[in-house]
C-alpha cells in the first residue's frame, strides 16, 4: 500500500525529532543537571519545583491525561478543585525526583541512612539469612529511582527489570543511575530466562515495577481503584515456578520534610497453587496490586498520573486476541 503525503510527512517529522531534536533536549538537559548538581540542595528544588508548575501549565496533553486518570481513581472522593491541586502536586513530585537526579552523586550510603527511612527491613533480612530472597514489587511512587540505592545502602542487593529505553543514550544514563553497588539492570525483553536463573541462584532479590499498562506483555485484569486493569503475571508465575516468594516494597517522600523518605516493607506474601491455574495467578496479583492501591491512596501525588493505567481494555484484547481474562 503507497504511502500518503501525510504519513509520509510524519514519517520525516518523526525522525527529525528522533535525530535532532531528542538528543539536543537531552544535551541541554545534561547541561542543566551539571550546572543544577554545584548548587545547594534547596536551591536545586526550588528551581525544579518551579519549572514543574510551568510545565503543567504548558504540557495539556500530559495535564489533561493526569486529570482524567485521577477522576477516574477518586471522582467519589474528591471535589474537582481538590483534583486540580493534586493533579499539580504530581507534577511537582516529579521536579523533586528531578531535582535529586540532578544531585544524585551526593548520596553516599552515609546521607542515604540518614534522609531514607525503612519500616520492617527485618522482612527482607530474614529472607537473605534463610537464602529465600524473593520477587521484589515496588512501584512508580516517590521518588522510585532511589529505591535500589537505598536498599543497596542497608546491605540488600538485588537484580533490577526494567524496559529498555528507546533511545540509547537515555538508556545509558538511566543504566548508570540504577547500578548502585549490589544492584544490576536486566532488561525486560531478555529477562525471561535469566530472571528465573537468578531466582534459583538464591543469591539476591529480583526487584520489578509491575504497576503500569504494558500491553505488549502477558496480564491479566484485576481490580485497581475499582476499574478492571490490564495487570502483568509474570511476577506471580515467576514466584510460583521458583518457590519464592513477593516482596511488596513501597517508597514515598515524607508528606512533612520532602527531602526525607520513607520506604515500607509489607509482609512477604507465600504463593500456594499451580503456575498455570489462572486462578491462582489472579488471586495473587489482585494481593499485590491491592497493597500498591492502598499505598497510592495515602500518598496520591507521588504516583505518575500520567500513565494511563487503563488504557488497555478487555474489548481491545477480545479484539486483538480472541479472549479476555
Amino acid at each position: 500500500m503507497p504511502m500518503t503525503p501525510k504519513r509520509r510527512k510524519k514519517k520525516f517529522l518523526k525522525k527529525i525529532k528522533h535525530t535532532f531534536f531528542y538528543p539536543l533536549f537531552f544535551a541541554l538537559v545534561m547541561g542543566l543537571r551539571l550546572i543544577l548538581s554545584i548548587m545547594p540542595e534547596k536551591w536545586v528544588f526550588f528551581i525544579m519545583e518551579h519549572l514543574a508548575h510551568i510545565v503543567f501549565i504548558c504540557a495539556r496533553k500530559e495535564r489533561s491525561k493526569t486529570l482524567h486518570n485521577l477522576r477516574t481513581a477518586f471522582h467519589n472522593e474528591y471535589s474537582e478543585a481538590q483534583i486540580r491541586r493534586l493533579a499539580q502536586q504530581v507534577f511537582v513530585n516529579l521536579g523533586r525526583n528531578l531535582a535529586e537526579i540532578c544531585i544524585w552523586n551526593r548520596f553516599t550510603t552515609e546521607e542515604l541512612k540518614k534522609r531514607v527511612a525503612f519500616n520492617n527491613l527485618h522482612y527482607c533480612y530474614d529472607l537473605a539469612e534463610k537464602k529465600t530472597y524473593g520477587i521484589v514489587i515496588a512501584a512508580h511512587c516517590g521518588n522510585w529511582e532511589l529505591l535500589p540505592k537505598a536498599l543497596g545502602a542497608q546491605n540488600l542487593s538485588a537484580t533490577l527489570i526494567a524496559r529498555e529505553l528507546r533511545f540509547k543514550w537515555l538508556d545509558r544514563f538511566f543504566v548508570r543511575l540504577r547500578e548502585s553497588p549490589g544492584y544490576t539492570v536486566l532488561y525486560r525483553a531478555n529477562a525471561s530466562r535469566e530472571s528465573m536463573r537468578q531466582l534459583k541462584k538464591r543469591s539476591n532479590f529480583l526487584a520489578i515495577l509491575p504497576d503500569q499498562d504494558i500491553k505488549t506483555i502477558e496480564g491479566i485484569f484485576v481490580d485497581f481503584f475499582g476499574k478492571r486493569a490490564y495487570t502483568p503475571t509474570s511476577p506471580v508465575k515467576l514466584a510460583l515456578a521458583a518457590n519464592v516468594p513477593l516482596v511488596p516494597i513501597m517508597f514515598n517522600r515524607d508528606d512533612d520534610n520532602k527531602f526525607h523518605h520513607t520506604v515500607t516493607v509489607y509482609p512477604p506474601i507465600y504463593l500456594e497453587g499451580n503456575k498455570n491455574d489462572s486462578d491462582t495467578i489472579k488471586k495473587y496479583t489482585q494481593m499485590w496490586s491491592t497493597i500498591i492501591e492502598s499505598h497510592i491512596r495515602k500518598h496520591p501525588s507521588q504516583w505518575v498520573w500520567m500513565h494511563n493505567r487503563w488504557k488497555t481494555t478487555p474489548e481491545k484484547i477480545v479484539s486483538e486476541k480472541g479472549t479476555a481474562q
